[in-house]
């Protein structure tokens, strides 16, 4: 549910109320408008509140004082519409940010024009059909579409609704759950800056060793239980910042729990546990959110993801209220999981069915390849056997035994702030579990010699769609920084040769990528992946990519002077030098080192050390990546058929031939990837 000015232009302004509905409601749309308007109704018979009035512009002001810097394309974007608008020089960029003088008259007259005579209605749903609810065609991309006056009785009653007296709406009980917003929770009042450490902020997030005091009292119990310290079961790295100057902070959580990674069973219930917590916490989520606070709360293949973001002060205060809910969610109210079923099943189905064909093919490699991974059909078929009573005492099953890693980085000070924001969730995150009892990530060393390929052949799961997709994914060496750096150098070179060759010359598809990748496990591999979307058959397409690669890499590693790579490695330097714009740029770089569990802050200083390098001692080992490691890297490549390569008889024959001969593997199905895995 949403509402808020819909378009601002040219001295016309649309309000919108738009709600998505489940396929339960979209059979109730009389109903929704009922209580719009009863809503409507109360908000125009009552006083105009200066104090909540109030509350917005305090929300505004600090959105717009302390708003993170956009891309300049937004930017400039936004100041060119507001220069339009003939706004006065001095309130170019705070005129339509922020909310100016308090007129109880106006915002009267405002809310007095929401009637049914103004009201247009748009329904958009996939049951409508053609000829009963779409017969007319637009002209610029033939979109089904219908158009008529309101059904007289949807106005009647909606009408109804916003002038009825208090007696005949007293009559109906929902009504009387609807209220005006009480005074917000979470807007901020402390928006100093902490003061900084006098021999200055270390320049990368630090393990917290030992953990405040009173976080270590309140968990000694549970660590005891584990049979070890504290700081074995729960490791917090932390980063006051000093660059941003912002009164934010951000904190991200990852909860391992033994009990999830037993099983996909398991993890699609905590999916659904996790679902239904944020369900049950949506109206309280709310006022956080307009208060410039945001969380989130997920599962993974071994546990749970908890993030938190926005202005410092009333961080805490979301983060107890969430870690008091997520301990309280012992079992799942019939009302909750009809909603959590209906949203998951509905989002499984479409990924299942509906992602695009170069999605499909990544689904599959990560299927073969990563030990964690499965298919959406999987999830799919495992949701669909899913129960309430399963949820019960999932909460239990996941933060009982568990252990967790956390990153607090932003406008805290280590001392006493650190504290005060950790406690925040001993409610929930109480760890008893030590790191070496987690289960291991792990991706599988591609079989065959030099050249050798896993083929992996799927027909799209969509009818509708046209395209397919192919990725053929070079597996060069292990991931390390270097061989990291040099995968990424080769895409440097290669990556718009790709696109200009295949997309513009070959004509392939509109999707025509290549990119460098890691498997991000520390212990895994690194090397280049192409990925193509196309109308072609798969096969014609494969057998271009790995034409155009064979000669690619022979180009790169003798055909280029040391000059020629000079400037793609000076390119390569202007990106990793590139300093964060904002603190969630800043955090997100160094949340990656947690999530994958390297806590290699600095990182990206060692990889410009490695690009700055004597140049001709860099260029020498980089060529000798690209002939001994490249060249012969083993290959896994995934075909995805689509409708319109399937539909073509003299295509299809093409299909029965291997791309080239070095394909020693040729899986079709789940059961041929789980034999292969």
């Amino acid at each position: 549910l949403m509402a808020g000015p819909a378009m601002d232009e040219a001295g016309a302004c649309i309000f919108e109320v738009m709600v998505h509905m489940t396929e339960a409601g979209e059979s109730e749309v009389l109903l929704v408008g009922e209580c719009l308007f009863a809503y409507v109704r109360l908000l125009q018979q009552s006083p105009v509140s200066e104090e909540l009035w109030k509350e917005i512009r305090c929300v505004e002001e600090m959105n717009f004082r302390f708003r993170s810097v956009s891309d300049p394309v937004s930017v400039v974007s936004s100041l060119a519409h507001s220069m339009q608008d003939k706004l006065p020089i001095e309130k170019v960029l705070s005129g339509p940010a922020k909310v100016w003088d308090y007129d109880a008259a106006e915002i009267a007259e405002v809310s007095a024009m929401l009637t049914c005579a103004r009201l247009r209605v748009v329904l958009a749903t996939k049951s409508f059909t053609e000829q009963e609810h779409c017969p007319e065609v637009e002209r610029w991309y033939g979109t089904r579409y219908g158009a008529g006056r309101l059904p007289t009785e949807w106005h009647k009653a909606w009408e109804a609704r916003r002038t009825g007296g208090a007696d005949e709406l007293a009559k109906t009980a929902w009504l009387q759950d609807l209220a005006l917003p009480m005074p917000n929770p979470f807007v901020a009042e402390d928006l100093e800056l902490k003061p900084r450490p006098p021999s200055g902020v270390p320049q990368h997030p630090r393990r917290v060793v030992p953990l405040p005091s009173a976080l270590e009292r309140a968990m000694a119990s549970e660590c005891a239980a584990a049979a070890g310290a504290v700081g074995r079961v729960l490791q917090v790295y932390f980063r006051q910042d000093d660059k941003f100057d912002l009164p934010k902070a951000c904190l991200n959580v990852d909860i391992y729990s033994p009990w999830c990674a037993e099983s996909l069973e398991n993890r699609v219930a905590s999916s659904a546990w996790a679902q239904a917590v944020a369900e049950e916490l949506n109206e309280f989520a709310y006022d956080a959110e307009v208060a410039g606070l945001y969380y989130s709360l997920s599962a993974s293949s071994r546990g749970l993801c908890l993030r938190f973001a926005g202005y410092h002060d009333k961080l805490p205060v979301l983060m107890r209220k969430v870690a008091e809910k997520m301990v309280a969610m012992q079992e799942v109210s019939e009302h909750t999981w009809t909603l959590v079923q209906t949203v998951m099943l509905r989002n499984f189905s479409n990924m299942a069915t509906t992602k695009q064909p170069y999605q499909q093919a990544m689904e599959w490699e990560q299927r073969c390849a990563m030990k964690t991974a499965v298919t959406a059909a999987e999830l799919l078929e495992c949701f669909q056997k899913l129960t309430r009573e399963k949820l019960t005492g999932v909460s239990k099953k996941l933060l009982g035994q568990c252990y967790a890693e956390a990153l607090l980085q932003g406008n805290v000070a280590e001392d006493p702030g650190l504290g005060e924001v950790m406690e925040a969730l001993l409610p929930a995150v109480r760890p008893a579990v030590a790191a070496d009892a987690l289960p291991a990530l792990g991706s599988a060393a591609l079989p065959g010699g030099a050249g050798s390929c896993v083929l992996v052949r799927r027909e799209g799961t969509n009818p509708k769609e046209q395209n397919g997709g192919v990725t053929v994914t070079l597996q060069a060496a292990e991931e390390t920084l270097k061989n990291v750096v040099f995968c990424e150098l080769a895409n440097q070179v290669l990556g718009q040769r790709c696109f200009d060759e295949l997309r513009t010359k070959q004509q392939l598809g509109y999707i025509v990528v290549l990119q460098p990748y890691a498997d991000g496990l520390g212990t895994g591999f690194c090397g280049l992946r192409a990925i193509v979307q196309s109308e072609k058959h798969p096969a014609e397409v494969h057998r271009r990519i790995d034409a155009w690669l064979a000669a690619a890499l022979v180009d790169l590693a003798s055909g280029l002077s040391d000059e020629q790579l000079g400037e793609y490695v000076e390119a390569l330097l202007a990106v990793k030098r590139e300093k964060p714009k904002k603190l969630a740029d800043e955090f997100g770089r160094n949340w990656s080192e947690v999530a994958q569990r390297r806590f290699h802050f600095g990182r990206r200083g060692e990889v410009i050390e490695v690009l700055e390098r004597p140049r001709a001692e860099l260029l020498v080992e980089f060529r000798a990546f690209v002939s001994g490691c490249l060249i012969p890297a083993p290959r896994i490549a995934v075909e995805v058929l689509g409708a319109a390569a399937a539909a073509s008889a003299a295509e299809a024959a093409e299909a029965e031939t291997a791309p080239y001969e070095g394909a020693t593997v040729t899986l079709s199905g789940l059961q041929d990837v789980k034999a292969f895995r």
